[in-house]
């Protein structure tokens, strides 16, 4: 009896340790594979459905071996005893196994939302970024933009023959070009450091404060004739047109001047209406001549 069931005894054994051994190669290799791709649910699942099948292998083939074993040892009794328990884990094993599965088809659901939200992220990203890549451009264009322009700004207020001025708002100078400096005759440290005001480079105090009611009302003054003090003591005319300045983003005012010296200009009219004069009083006494001869 014992020889006729050998064939069979030597399949169960082998074929029991033979499913051992696939069940622990398979679930080794989904272990490798979850190692590689953490967040890959495919793999996730391989590694716990094999972790399911190999304990159930491992139930199973040591229940069949123990089985033999006390077949031929003659111990049924102690087999009767097991029997039950080792039904039991095979069955917990593979509820398992159904567990897992179904489990992963809940996970497989979420996963394919978390893929499917991830690939807008990835897309939102690249835009983002072609984004950012087109912003940091356009900033590039207007930085050079504005570098130009503040430079060509820069030669005209420094190349200007007529002064160009910039006060605070209590019209204390701040800044002022060459032709200034050789105007007023101060240096601009001076200026600066004394804190002089517009007013102060006007020889007419009542001049100064109609200029400043100018301000106060209409905001700027156009063309208006003063006399201009200078360092040394002369005056010299001027024209003065200037306004108010209101800075970006809640900065205070400030004002800018431009001024003209017309002080040759008016030279020449007297020095014209003068002439005038001498050509009409010559035409004069030459009339009264004629009448006398």
């Amino acid at each position: 009896m014992i020889f006729s069931s050998l064939p069979i005894l030597i399949v169960d054994m082998v074929g029991s340790v033979a499913m051992v051994i696939i069940a622990v190669l398979a679930l080794n290799k989904a272990r490798q594979l979850r190692e590689v791709d953490t967040d890959n649910a495919i793999f996730l699942y391989l590694l716990w459905i094999s972790t399911g099948f190999t304990i159930f292998a491992v139930s199973r083939s040591f229940s069949h071996i123990l089985k033999q074993f006390l077949v031929l040892t003659a111990n049924m009794d102690i087999w009767q005893i097991i029997s039950p328990y080792t039904g039991a884990v095979n069955t917990v094993s593979f509820m398992l196994v159904g567990l897992i599965t179904l489990f992963f088809n809940q996970s497989w659901k979420i996963n394919e939302k978390i893929l499917s939200s991830r690939g807008k992220l990835e897309e939102t990203h690249v835009q983002l970024k072609s984004l950012n890549q087109t912003l940091e451009q356009k900033v590039i264009e207007r930085t050079e933009m504005l570098t130009s322009s503040e430079h060509k700004a820069r030669r005209i207020f420094e190349q200007s023959l007529d002064t160009i001025v910039m006060t605070d708002e209590k019209l204390r100078v701040t800044e002022i070009n060459q032709a200034g400096i050789t105007l007023t005759g101060y240096r601009k440290s001076d200026m600066l450091n004394r804190e002089m005001s517009v007013g102060e480079f006007l020889g007419k105090p009542h001049e100064w404060q109609r200029i400043q009611h100018l301000l106060d009302t209409k905001e700027y003054i156009l063309n208006e004739e003063t006399d201009f003090l200078r360092s040394d003591g002369s005056q010299v005319r001027v024209l003065i047109t200037g306004g108010v300045d209101y800075g970006a983003f809640g900065c205070g005012k400030s004002f800018h001047f431009i001024i003209k010296d017309i002080n040759d200009k008016k030279e020449m009219e007297q020095q014209i209406a003068q002439a005038d004069k001498l050509a009409a009083l010559g035409e004069l006494s030459a009339g009264v001549a004629h009448e006398i001869n």
